[in-house]
Parts: C-alpha cells; sequence; structure tokens
C-alpha cells in the first residue's frame, strides 16, 4: 500500500494507460463539459493518496464516512457478492476530473452469489428510493461490489455492468476483496474501462487514515473477441498426428461441447445487458415523468429523455417494441414537440432490445429535437390507446391517444 499525506501535485505520473475494455459512449465529452468548476477540499480535510496518479486518469476522493459504510457491507457476508452505489458529487478543476464519494448506499439484488452480482429492476428502484430518503442532495457517481477470497479485478460481467448502468465520465467503480482486505478502483477513460492507479482518501471523521484495505494494481478481463481467442485451432490432420485414432472423435465432440459453452456463456451475458439496459433506461423515464412515454410495450432505450448527444455522427436508436396488435414500429423526428414529424426508419419484428434506425445527425444543425416512436397497424396508421372499459359495460370507449414513445434530446455542435 503507498500512502503519502500530501499535495495533490505529488506523485503525477503523465505515463498512458491501455489496459482496458472499450466499450461506448459517444457523449461523454459533452457530459464531462457540464460540470461546474471548483476547487478539490485539498484544505478542508487532510487526505492522504493511495497508489500514484497518471495525469490522464480523473481523481477519485473518498470520505471516511462512506469508506466505514463500505466495510460494513462488504463484511456483512462473505459467501456471496454484495454491491451497491457510490454517491457524492463530480467537478473539474484546471482541467481535472474529480469524483468525490461522500457515501455508499447498499443494494438488495436478488442476481447475486459467490462470483457474481448485478443490480436487478427491483434493487434499482430501492437505491432511488433510500438516495431520495436518506441523500436528496447527493448524486450517483459510481459502484462497489465484493470479491470474497476471489481477488481484485473487473470480470466481463463488471464490464457488463458499469457499461450498461455507469457511463458517465466521473463513474467509478471499486471492487472489494474482504477476505484478502486487497481494494481495486476501476473508470473511464477515453470511452474505455481502465483501472484506475490511485485514489485519495478525505479525513471527514479523524486525522489518521482509516482506509481499511490496501489499494493493488489490477486489471480488466475484457470482453472475448473471438472464440479461436479460447478454442486451440488444429486441422483435422493434425488432430490425427497428435492423438490416437481412437481418442479424435472423443476430443472432436469435446471441443464442440466447449464451444456451445462458449457462446451460451456469450448469449447469457448479452441477456443480462439487454435486461440491465432495459431496467434502467425504464427507470430513466419514471424518474423524469415522461407521459409521453407511459407504456411498458413501447420504449426508446437510447437515447435517454433530455441526453445531449454530439452532432456530425450517426447515432443508433435502440428501443423495445412490443405493442400488441402492431404491424410495424416507426421512427420519427421533429424540431417541434407536436410535429411535423419525418419518418426515420420503421421495422417489423417486435422485440425487447433492437435498434430501430440511425439518425444520422451530421445532416442537423446543433439545437432541440424529438424523436418519437410509434405503433402502426398494417395501413400505416397510428394503433389507439382505449382506456380501460368499465366492469358490467359494453359502451364503445373513445381512444385517448395513439401508442408512442415521445423523448426530447438535444444535438450538439
Amino acid at each position: 500500500m503507498s500512502l503519502t499525506s500530501t499535495s495533490y501535485e505529488d506523485n503525477i505520473d503523465s505515463t498512458e494507460d491501455t489496459d482496458g475494455v472499450t466499450v461506448h459512449n459517444s457523449s461523454q465529452q459533452v457530459e464531462r463539459d457540464k460540470l461546474p468548476h471548483q476547487e478539490p477540499p485539498w484544505n478542508r480535510y487532510t487526505h492522504w493518496q493511495y497508489g500514484h496518479l497518471p495525469q490522464h486518469q480523473p481523481r477519485t476522493l473518498i470520505h471516511q464516512t462512506a469508506l466505514a459504510q463500505l466495510q460494513a457491507h462488504a463484511n456483512s457476508d462473505l459467501n456471496v457478492e454484495l454491491g451497491g452505489v457510490l454517491l457524492g458529487h463530480a467537478y473539474q478543476h484546471n482541467g481535472q476530473l474529480f469524483t468525490e464519494v461522500l457515501a455508499a448506499l447498499p443494494a438488495t439484488s436478488e442476481d447475486n452469489g459467490p462470483v457474481h452480482f448485478t443490480f436487478t429492476g427491483d434493487a434499482w428502484s430501492q437505491i432511488h428510493q433510500d438516495k431520495a430518503a436518506y441523500y436528496p442532495k447527493l448524486a450517483i457517481v459510481g459502484w462497489f461490489h465484493t470479491h470474497p477470497d476471489l481477488g481484485v479485478f473487473y470480470s466481463n460481467d463488471d464490464v457488463v455492468v458499469h457499461s450498461a448502468a455507469f457511463v458517465l465520465p466521473w463513474h467509478v467503480g471499486i471492487v472489494i476483496d474482504p477476505c484478502r482486505q486487497d481494494m481495486g478502483l476501476f473508470g473511464w477513460h477515453n470511452e474505455t474501462i481502465i483501472p484506475l492507479d490511485g485514489c485519495y482518501e478525505l479525513g471527514d471523521q479523524q486525522a489518521e487514515p482509516s482506509l481499511p484495505w490496501q489499494f493493488v494494481a489490477t486489471q480488466v478481463w475484457g470482453p472475448m473477441t473471438t472464440i479461436t481467442d479460447w478454442v486451440p485451432t488444429y486441422q483435422p490432420e493434425q488432430l490425427g498426428l497428435l492423438l490416437p485414432p481412437w481418442l479424435v472423435p472423443l476430443t472432436v465432440m469435446s471441443i464442440i461441447v466447449m464451444l456451445f459453452m462458449i457462446i451460451l456463456n456469450q448469449n447469457s451475458r448479452v441477456n443480462q445487458l439487454e435486461s440491465l439496459t432495459v431496467a434502467l433506461a425504464t427507470q430513466q423515464q419514471t424518474l423524469a415523468s415522461n407521459q409521453d412515454c407511459a407504456l411498458s410495450q413501447l420504449q426508446i432505450i437510447f437515447p435517454l429523455a433530455g441526453q445531449t448527444l454530439i452532432g456530425n455522427q450517426t447515432e443508433t436508436v435502440m428501443a423495445t417494441m412490443q405493442y400488441p396488435g402492431a404491424a410495424r414500429y416507426q421512427l420519427e423526428l421533429s424540431a417541434e414537440p407536436d410535429g411535423p414529424w419525418q419518418l426515420i426508419d420503421s421495422v417489423r419484428r417486435p422485440a425487447e432490445l433492437r435498434a430501430i434506425g440511425q439518425w444520422a445527425t451530421q445532416n442537423y444543425s446543433a439545437g432541440n429535437y424529438w424523436l418519437r416512436l410509434t405503433a402502426v397497424d398494417s395501413n400505416g396508421e397510428p394503433l389507439p390507446i382505449f382506456p380501460p372499459t368499465p366492469a358490467g359495460t359494453t359502451q364503445l370507449q373513445v381512444p385517448k391517444d395513439i401508442a408512442h414513445c415521445t423523448i426530447p434530446v438535444k444535438l450538439g455542435p
């Protein structure tokens, strides 16, 4: 453990780090530019530095209060992985990005076990309720989870969770091994999830350092790129030279089973990412009280309502399209909330999560726009939404709206 009580400029390393996984987020720089400018609280708290701090990496400042909460939750069950979210503030100072963690909020998730943890839709809803009740002025700035006696690293599943739920450039991830007493930190750099090489502890509780774990160097286990990364590439005639003839069919069958298991595992991770993304996006729409996306069967998943997109590039619009009776789903664009609407694309096949079209933003000027997803019949007419029929009556109901989801987005320069 490298520990110093020193100034921010000390022990800064200018070397670049590339040991990470590039995932996504074309609008990270736009979001970073929105952050307020303020000085870190060096003068308010005694602080200690752990590890070294390359110039290009964001700075993570963790209050002792948050460390105590992390330790209590991490030690509460050493048989399964536990997790939650980090709460605090993000800001910039002299061109440097800062993430200040003031609290750690545990999550109650049914999707965890000895070697995995992720957030369910119910867990995410409970997190927002607890945050509103106990920390209404703090923002979610990252997440944490434990690896009991497994060591500190970012697994493929951890990359899935981070890239789906914690996409802002100041979002960080903490991994704790409460058995080995180790801790690691992960975050974004150039749209890539990388291990962060250091952090600060802020003494808001006492004048002595209280970090209960050793800060260790670690790594990100990236997603498998091809099946050949995992399976030996022998030609059939080579197998005959390497193995006895009676063993060749058994070996070929073993390789087929291995291929099947790898594909099944990859599909499982894709399904996990899809379910998590849909749950988070639906939660975002609910929090925004977006009445124009009230149907769970029709949701624009990406971009989120109110999100700022970078201009001069093509954005893929993702959606949930499962409305009963729909023959087709249409994606439309307008510079006004009530139209006129320009058709971007349409699809026939329903899906919980899939691309419905691509918006070539380079053909549009910066400003405010609205995206609308509509369920239509075989004639291209929008399907109506009828109010519930009162019990005991056959009275024909008047449609109250059309089946659609409309969100505002902002196009940056």
